[in-house]
């Protein structure tokens, strides 16, 4: 799997700026806070990251080795799923 997904991605990101968003999705200090971090590199998304949730070094400094978090990934410009077979996932995704 790892070499598959490594084949589709590759030079995905050549001559573009990667954003790495760490964020909290809820107050920082509750239970209940869903913590992630999103890589991007698209400036639009990063603005609506920060209008959506906390987000940057407070957030990072809450995510530990025990913390669940998730890692989202977002390119505008590039849809691997596009090689694969699926065509109605591919219009969905571009």
């Amino acid at each position: 799997m790892h070499d598959r997904l490594g084949k589709l991605f590759e030079g995905c990101m050549k001559g573009r700026t990667m954003f790495v968003v760490p964020f909290c999705m809820g107050p920082l200090d509750s239970p209940y806070s869903k913590f992630g971090v999103q890589l991007t590199d698209s400036p639009y998304v990063v603005v609506n990251m920060k209008i959506m949730t906390r987000m940057g070094t407070s957030a990072l400094r809450l995510i530990t080795d025990d913390t669940f978090f998730l890692v989202c990934w977002l390119s505008s410009r590039y849809n691997p799923f596009s090689e694969l077979l699926i065509p109605s996932f591919s219009r969905v995704c571009s």
